[in-house]
């Protein structure tokens, strides 16, 4: 992941990339955002750059980071998110069918939100991340359009 500096540990790089997509966090300073919160809830960095060791990824660990990230990024990650958001903290993997189910869920209540919207740089703004969502799903189903239940469980990496 390109906005990563090069000493974030591999296997918090294929979180961070994971979440990213997942959750469709897409700001310039979001990845190593992302990473420094891991590196502080978890105990393997300061939080602001450096990294000393990997994490165990515990599910005491990966509730702790997930809760914080919870906070940072309400608009993308849902309360009902955060088993999801723990798995992929656990695993550094998403899996198929839970990401399409968020994301359609992520897309269903932006839309919502634009049906009663009156600011048009915030509708314009939902719909771009409503094209990105779909676009993770297209990515998420291997670039074929079938319905979600002829999608397997496999992670996707």
């Amino acid at each position: 992941m390109e906005r990563l500096k090069d000493n974030v540990p591999e296997e918090i790089k294929k979180r961070v990339e994971a979440i990213t997509k997942r959750y469709i966090i897409n700001g310039i300073c979001d990845p190593m955002y992302i990473a420094n919160v891991i590196a502080n809830r978890t105990g393997c960095g300061d939080g602001m750059g450096e990294f000393t060791s990997v994490p165990d990824f515990t599910t005491e660990q990966c509730e702790t980071v997930a809760t914080a990230l919870r906070h940072a990024y309400g608009c993308n990650i849902f309360d009902e998110d955060l088993d999801e958001l723990i798995g992929i903290l656990k695993t550094g993997k998403l899996s198929a069918v839970r990401s399409i189910e968020g994301l359609n869920r992520f897309i269903n209540k932006l839309y919502a939100q634009n049906k009663t919207c009156k600011d048009e740089f915030r509708k314009e703004y939902n719909e771009k991340q409503m094209r990105k969502a779909n676009d993770v799903i297209y990515d998420l189903i291997g670039g074929r359009s079938f319905p979600i239940t002829e999608v397997s469980s496999r992670p996707v990496e």
